[in-house]
């Protein structure tokens, strides 16, 4: 093969190489200041989740509605009021008032209710705070059942069965209802609205809110 020939296709070659490093090149930076940013805002991981079924592990809760998703390492970056934060990366759902320092620092309460009914007139609704098969339980050392708290619970663990049993919007929980427990000593008792019930390690105070 004449020698020209060979530099002609060797230049050739060559052209086609640093053609393709170059684009190569070109598109990741064109990634990293376009795309990559997108990607990583809230606004596109809170759509990506919504339209996949994905969630961050840690859940911020206003009124029963998640209204952030983060991370653990990005949590402290969200500053917008909530009522609580829900950690789900471990099989127990740790209900947290404000971002703790140690997410792991959190202690199973042994208290576990024989039957939990909510009631809203005459129609009822059985709930479970703890539930194996769903792979949860909120009996957790300073875990505060209430309105709020409910609200989330249904809306995430037993929205179809509340609005065939009701036929209500959930947020009408803060109207009223009764939350009828029979604990593990086979004490009976009812909260309502106006009342809270926190865990503790081997049993649970019930409180007054507003006092």
């Amino acid at each position: 093969m004449p020698f020209f020939i060979i530099d002609f296709v060797a230049k050739i070659s060559y052209e086609l190489m640093w053609l393709f490093s170059y684009a190569e090149i070109m598109a990741i930076r064109a990634y990293k200041q376009t795309i990559l940013p997108i990607k990583e805002s809230d606004f596109f991981k809170s759509m990506w989740g919504s339209f996949t079924g994905e969630r961050e592990p840690i859940l911020f809760v206003k009124d029963g509605n998640i209204i952030q998703q983060s991370t653990r390492k990005d949590s402290t970056l969200f500053k917008e009021e909530y009522d609580f934060i829900v950690d789900t990366t471990l099989p127990h759902y740790v209900i947290h008032k404000s971002i703790p320092v140690d997410f792991n620092d959190y202690i199973v309460s042994s208290v576990d209710f024989i039957l939990t009914e909510l009631y809203i007139g005459a129609d009822k609704l059985q709930i479970k705070f703890v539930n194996k098969s769903e792979g949860y339980t909120y009996a957790i050392v300073n875990n505060v059942i209430d309105a709020n708290f409910l609200m989330y619970l249904i809306k995430n663990h037993y929205h179809d069965q509340f609005c065939v049993n009701f036929n209500i919007p959930i947020s009408q929980l803060m109207a009223g209802y009764s939350l009828k427990i029979i604990d593990n000593n086979v004490n009976i008792f009812t909260i309502d609205e106006k009342q809270s019930l926190c865990f503790s390690k081997d049993s649970y105070n019930i409180e007054t809110l507003g006092k």
